[in-house]
Formats: structure tokens, sequence, C-alpha cells
């Protein structure tokens, strides 16, 4: 192989370097690659960055690791790639990351207060909102709805300032590249989003604070990882 990987951002510039090779057509859609060991000594990287680059293209759907079997790419890797770069130009906006952090602060204490104060009329509207969410999110691929659901958190919280807040900060982002998330998410995860609102919304009108706590901070931490993958969250 001719791409040589520097020492400077290593893994970053591997992923960068294994999809040149397949946007060139070096490596063919449905392809085996060679083993761990053998692309790690091509690349001139260690297992770990190699295995590392591997598990990211393939959680965006460009590689697809089969277990016994080698790791091959995936046939729609190409139109995968794309979605990755949607991703990485997200990360590259400081603004977007930067309110994604600012919600990752606010937003897990709003779920927590909501699980608290949360009435019986306030639990038929979470109810309903959660249970028409995967008919919107077929309908409409733009995340107004995970916006609205976030909305609704943040007022069952009980907490005007915390209401204002959140709808400023998600206002942000639906005037920014953010707003097309969605369309760019692969399948699984979408069903993952939907999936974890319900668990949120669960625990919530089960007044489960903690859990409403934790699950909207894990989801939270989730959505910036995917934008950054070298996010570091050890500080939440």
């Amino acid at each position: 192989m001719s791409i040589k990987v520097q020492k400077q951002n290593l893994c970053e510039q591997l992923t960068s370097a294994i999809i040149h090779y397949i946007q060139e057509g070096t490596w063919l859609l449905g392809q085996k690659l060679p083993g761990e060991i053998e692309l790690a000594n091509s690349f001139e990287v260690s297992r770990n960055i190699m295995r590392e680059a591997i598990k990211i293209l393939e959680n965006f759907g460009i590689l697809d690791a089969k277990n016994g079997i080698g790791t091959f790419v995936s046939p729609n890797a190409l139109e995968n790639i794309q979605n990755m770069n949607f991703f990485y130009s997200l990360k590259d906006n400081t603004s977007v990351e930067m309110i994604l952090e600012m919600r990752l602060m606010v937003e897990p204490d709003a779920a927590y207060f909501a699980a608290l104060r949360i009435q019986e009329d306030g639990i038929a509207a979470l109810k309903k909102l959660s249970e028409n969410q995967l008919d919107k999110y077929e309908a409409f691929p733009d995340y107004q709805d995970d916006f609205d659901l976030h909305l609704a958190i943040a007022h069952y919280s009980g907490n005007v300032l915390c209401e204002n807040f959140c709808h400023s900060l998600l206002k942000q982002l639906q005037n920014s590249l953010y707003s097309e998330f969605n369309k760019y998410s692969s399948e699984k995860t979408r069903v993952d989003n939907i999936s974890t609102h319900t668990a949120i919304v669960n625990a919530i009108i089960e007044h489960k604070a903690e859990l409403a706590q934790h699950l909207m901070k894990d989801h939270l931490i989730n959505r910036l990882k995917l934008i950054n993958p070298d996010f570091e969250n050890s500080d939440f």
C-alpha cells in the first residue's frame, strides 16, 4: 500500500486512508480485507489503532466485520461514506458540538426533575408523543419531533428557565446543519434513538428520576460521540 499514516491524529488519518482506497476502487464493494495484523503492518500502525478505525467504519456501515469470517467492504460503503462525511462536517462545526455539550449539562437534570414533578395530564401527553414517534420519524426526516419530545421533558421539569434555555439550544440546532442529522443517520441509529426515547419517557412517567437522568445522559453522550468519536465524557 502506498499510503502511510503519520503519528498525529492516527485513527482519523487511518479511517481517511481506508476511505480513500474504497473511493478510488482499490478496495471493491463486498471485498474481504486482509487480517487485522496484516492491515496494521501495511499502514504501519498498532493493532489497537487498526481495531479502533475498523470499529468506527463499521459503526458507519462502511466496513462489515463478521465474527470468525473477516472484515468486508460494505455493499453500501460509498453511500455511507457520504453519511460519515456529514457527521464529520458537524464535528468541524464547534458551535454545534458546544450546544450538544451544553444539552448534556442541562437535559439529564431536566429529565430527573420531570420524573419527580410530572402530573397525570403531563404523563398522558408524554405517552402520546412517545407512542406517535415511530410514525412521525418515518414521515418526517428532519428530527422536529425529536426536538418536541426533548422540549416536553424540559417543560415537565417544572422550571420555566430550564424550558426556555432548552428551547433556545434546540432552536439553534434546528437552524444549523444538525437539522439534517436524521437524514444521514443509519437505520440502526434511528431505531436505537426511538428505543432510547421510549425508555426515557417510561422512566419519567414511572417517576424513576435517577434512571431518567442516567438514560438521558447516555443518550446525549452517544449523540456527541456520533459527531465526534474523540469526545471525552469522563467529566460527566
